[in-house]
């Protein structure tokens, strides 16, 4: 576990070394921000795929009674802010902003996939590059990234990474079989434990060579006794 202050270093920072060509992200946040896309646009050309939830319900139709219209405001500010918040007015006077909204669309179209949390349920903030967790989450701004002060002291992010016997956490699956056209692998269906032991290990190994050369070439020396 690692504590990011956003001061002598921020998430930002550690965001630009965890992305790598391939990478996965998740993000469950209040807002997205075109100008948080901006700081790390060219770590987001190189991921795979984003998956973003909005923590609350956002880009949705209002079906609010009119005696409870108070809540309305709300939404509207969370939509709002993908052009920026109150925070981020210095960069929305740049003049810069149809510019970083058309790359970002672009981006979005290629990598990105957004939903709406439209339960009642109270849902936390996060956000996960591959094997690495950032929490808490209430925005993706710059404010959350640690370019902007906003109106807090300071802001702490909790940085955690899923490990075992020293190697990063094999995929996880779940049913249906078949979700989003991505297959659960045959040997997870197959009720063979030693197999599926196997394959387990094999994807640790192979996913921490490929994220964690750090950790992979730890993971040798031990295996080979030096």
């Amino acid at each position: 576990m690692q504590m990011i202050d956003n001061i002598s270093k921020t998430v930002k920072d550690d965001l630009q070394s965890e992305i790598h060509k391939g990478s996965k992200l998740s993000i469950a946040a209040a807002c997205f921000s075109i100008y948080a896309y901006q700081e790390l646009k060219k770590q987001l050309e190189e991921i795979d795929s984003l998956h973003f939830i909005f923590t609350s319900p956002t880009f949705v139709t209002e079906k609010t009674p009119k005696a409870q219209r108070e809540f309305y405001i709300p939404r509207i500010s969370r939509e709002c802010s993908l052009y920026g918040t109150e925070f981020e007015v210095k960069l929305r006077n740049e003049l810069t902003q149809k510019a970083i909204a058309k790359e970002c669309a672009d981006w979005i179209k290629r990598k990105a996939v957004f939903k709406s949390n439209v339960t009642q349920e109270q849902m936390m903030g996060f956000l996960t590059v591959d094997e690495s967790t950032y929490m808490p989450i209430n925005g993706f701004t710059t404010v959350d990234l640690g370019c902007e002060r906003g109106n807090n002291a300071y802001y702490p992010v909790q940085k955690t990474e899923s490990f075992e016997n020293g190697l990063l956490e094999y995929p996880q699956y779940t049913r249906p079989e078949v979700f989003e056209g991505k297959k659960v692998p045959d040997v997870l269906l197959s009720g063979h434990h030693a197999n599926v032991e196997k394959w387990r290990l094999e994807k640790s190994i192979e996913r921490t060579k490929k994220y964690r050369p750090d950790l992979y070439e730890e993971y040798c020396r031990k295996q080979s006794g030096t």
